[in-house]
């Protein structure tokens, strides 16, 4: 503590006092030290959100009042998540998503760009699993259990994925705790793919299908690309059950919690791709409702939502 406490004192004594501070979330425990030295010093810090879904999740009920107490205020993408964090007493503000987060242009383009970065040239429809990230036996969360449990959950899940004709991608949380790729394809066959470099969102539109086992800010890159996607309701990041019932009409959702869930999936990935196409398309109207509640609130004014909001704080 000491060591980072005197590095950051030494940076921030160079910073002008009527700098403003932006940043992502100060999640980590040296960068809470940051802030606390720049608040102490009573400059104006402002973050915004790392991801997208604070109030989708089982474990936001019960966080402690200083989880997201690292600034001044937290902006934040939509009015869930911004109760969410005032609710433990936080100034947080909801200012819409960036456009950028959401831009969903050259569709074609992207996905042919996303298949050379994956090293990936089929005709057979592609399937992305994007997984979340073993802790080193650290629960996250309330209820959300340790690697042991995650190993095992992963173990049938991607033993499910066999069962698909196409190809199969597999990308590791970019955070690797443990050799991903070695444990992985104990269970996989050769028509598969890992890519433990890079992020998910560079790869996502080489998909036909997506399937995620958390609903963090992986659901955003996720399902603003309007390619099917599977959430799994593990236990590693649970739903709440409001967040799960909506869910359920709105994309594919399979839960750990469910008998057979594994077996159930099996099934589903044995349907024509069309035929997925199709069930997709179904659910559009749903879908824009669950993501604009959720996940993206309004598009396209954060810049200057955030811009007014830094303004006005100064006055």
């Amino acid at each position: 503590y000491e060591e980072h406490k005197y590095k950051y004192e030494a940076i921030i004594k160079k910073i002008p006092s009527d700098t403003i501070i932006l940043s992502n979330g100060l999640y980590s425990t040296k960068l809470r030290i940051a802030s606390a030295i720049l608040r102490e010093k009573k400059y104006k810090v402002f973050t915004t959100d790392h991801g997208s879904s604070a109030g989708l999740n089982e474990w936001f009920n019960y966080i402690s009042e200083d989880l997201f107490n690292y600034s001044n205020i937290h902006f934040t993408y939509n009015s869930i998540t911004e109760n969410v964090c005032n609710q433990t007493n936080y100034k947080a503000i909801n200012v819409g998503t960036p456009i950028v987060l959401t831009k969903t242009r050259f569709k074609k383009l992207q996905r042919f760009l996303a298949r050379i970065r994956c090293n990936v040239y089929t005709k057979k429809p592609i399937l992305i699993y994007a997984s979340y990230l073993f802790t080193n036996n650290k629960p996250i969360g309330l209820g959300t259990g340790l690697d042991r449990n995650y190993h095992e959950f992963r173990k049938k899940l991607i033993k499910a994925l066999n069962i698909f004709t196409g190809k199969v991608i597999i990308k590791p949380y970019p955070a690797l705790r443990f050799i991903d790729d070695i444990y992985a394809t104990k269970y996989l066959s050769m028509k598969n793919n890992i890519i433990n470099q890079g992020e998910f969102r560079q790869f996502r539109w080489a998909g036909d299908i997506i399937i995620i086992d958390n609903a963090s800010s992986t659901i955003l890159w996720a399902i603003s690309t309007d390619i099917p996607l599977i959430l799994i309701n593990s236990n590693r990041n649970k739903l709440t059950n409001e967040a799960k019932i909506e869910l359920t009409e709105a994309i594919f959702l399979f839960d750990e919690n469910d008998n057979d869930w594994n077996l159930k999936l099996k099934e589903f990935l044995s349907l024509n791709i069309e035929e997925i196409r199709q069930l997709w398309k179904a659910k559009i109207h749903k879908r824009k409702l669950v993501s604009y509640k959720y996940i993206y609130g309004d598009i396209g004014m954060f810049a200057q939502n955030v811009t007014n909001k830094i303004n006005n704080a100064r006055v």
